[in-house]
């Protein structure tokens, strides 16, 4: 009878070791985040595509704050660093590899088959990696701290780039509207220039003067309304809606006061991002100095191995061989001659890190640089916003006295139609300025790290 006990013997006691090198690497580097969010596809099963009411400012801060690109895009950018991260913790750990061969013969001359089989298990540990795994715990935090600071921050992007589209779609359609209602009066007149050319009452330079007026105000009116189209595609892919999705105009938002330069720098120095990641990327390209530095002395291996060979004869089933075999390998490869490669990988380390420390001292003056014309362009907006309001409340009492004169029948419909026109795209100038304070003021919210609350707030009230 063949004698198979050993060999299955090794076969279970090899999978056992690996599997359990495997378990181990996953539950100490895989599940670093137990309260991480599900993966892109398994959210995306989730997500709203359609409503059953209005899309209202409320609603959608709501859902932009759930599902939209730029959550998505940065759940993807987190799952990536994941996986560094997982790369990064397993290289700590031990790496196992089966090895198996079976060998067929047929020596024909001596007339005998002969079968063989060989199985290795190679175990390989970098010893110089393996006193990391005491500080894993650390890393594993900073990591977890930085995810959450991370998803905060798309949260709020994401909201702030919601609202821009929104008040955007806003803007398009009021401008849509006006344009049309200055086509329609520019119809009008080319219509009553027809009747006064052929009356011989205006030139025909005068008639062909205002059918470009008037063709120009239709392509305008096209214009706006492939602007108002796209500007809807836009906002509603944004957040994954369906395109026939209905939107509610904007509520009526008190415009929130400005705070102080001093305070709007302070607070984004203290919570930027853009800090935070230009401070790890310091703290990498010094670990990378020091680990090119030593790098041409710590060119070590080691690997343990365990290995078994069964061998048989077809004709002599009593002639078995099995030999059980195990070992291992230390080495130590230390370049000679390199040209230089040691020497430049150091430099450029060196280079890479002393970049990363001007980036990040020069940092701070950029983000007080931006805050400062942010907020510049605000109280630039502000006071066109207080005199655009004066120019309107001037229209309303002009539209007021021609609209007297109309009554009493001192001027025609075509001049009343006229100051409507005027009126209306004051009004919608008025509106624009308020849309882009909204949206200006809350894009520095985001560089900020300040949140919406003014128009949550709002939008309870009302």
């Amino acid at each position: 009878m063949i004698k198979k006990s050993s060999f299955y013997y090794f076969l279970s006691g090899s999978i056992f070791i690996l599997c359990f090198l495997v378990n181990i690497s996953e539950i100490t580097a895989f599940n670093v985040d137990p309260d991480a969010s599900p993966c892109p596809d398994q959210q995306n099963k989730k997500k709203i595509k359609s409503l059953d009411t209005p899309l209202t400012l409320a609603k959608l801060i709501d859902i932009s704050s759930i599902q939209s690109k730029e959550i998505l895009e940065g759940r993807w950018n987190i799952e990536l660093d994941k996986m560094a991260l997982r790369s990064t913790l397993s290289s700590y750990y031990p790496s196992a590899d089966v090895i198996s061969n079976i060998h067929y013969s047929n020596f024909t001359e001596l007339d005998n088959i002969g079968d063989a089989f060989n199985a290795t298990l190679n175990i390989s540990w970098n010893i110089f990696s393996a006193w990391k795994i005491f500080f894993k715990d650390e890393l594993i935090n900073k990591s977890l701290k930085a995810e959450r600071f991370r998803k905060v921050q798309i949260k709020k992007k994401s909201r702030a780039k919601a609202i821009a589209l929104y008040y955007d779609y806003w803007a398009s359609h009021n401008k849509m509207e006006t344009v049309r209602f200055e086509r329609s009066l520019l119809e009008k007149d080319y219509s009553n220039a027809k009747f006064a050319f052929k009356n011989d009452i205006i030139s025909k330079k005068e008639l062909q003067n205002m059918k470009r007026k008037w063709e120009g105000s239709v392509w305008r009116y096209e214009e706006s309304s492939l602007t108002l189209e796209q500007s809807k595609k836009k906002l509603l892919s944004f957040i994954f809606l369906s395109l026939t999705t209905k939107i509610s105009p904007p509520p009526d938002l008190k415009l929130p006061s400005l705070q102080t330069l001093e305070n709007a720098i302070d607070t984004t120095l203290e919570t930027s991002e853009n800090i935070l990641l230009s401070k790890r990327q310091v703290e990498e390209a010094k670990k990378a100095v020091k680990k090119a530095k030593y790098k041409r002395w710590t060119n070590f291996s080691t690997s343990f191995y365990v290995g078994n060979s069964i061998s048989l004869d077809h004709f002599n089933l009593e002639d078995e061989s099995n030999d059980f075999n195990y070992g291992a390998d230390f080495s130590w490869h230390f370049p000679l001659f390199d040209a230089g490669y040691y020497k430049r990988l150091r430099r450029q380390s060196e280079i890479s890190y002393e970049k990363a420390v001007l980036e990040h001292d020069e940092l701070p003056g950029k983000i007080i640089e931006k805050v400062a014309k942010m907020w510049r362009s605000l109280i630039e907006k502000k006071k066109n916003i207080e005199l655009t309001t004066d120019l309107l409340e001037n229209t309303k009492k002009e539209f007021e006295i021609i609209k007297l004169k109309f009554d009493s029948g001192d001027i025609s419909k075509i001049e009343m139609d006229k100051a409507i026109f005027e009126l209306q795209k004051m009004n919608t100038d008025l509106l624009q300025n308020n849309y882009e304070y909204i949206v200006m003021h809350a894009n520095m919210d985001f560089f900020c790290g300040y949140d919406i609350e003014w128009i949550k707030e709002t939008l309870k009230q009302n």
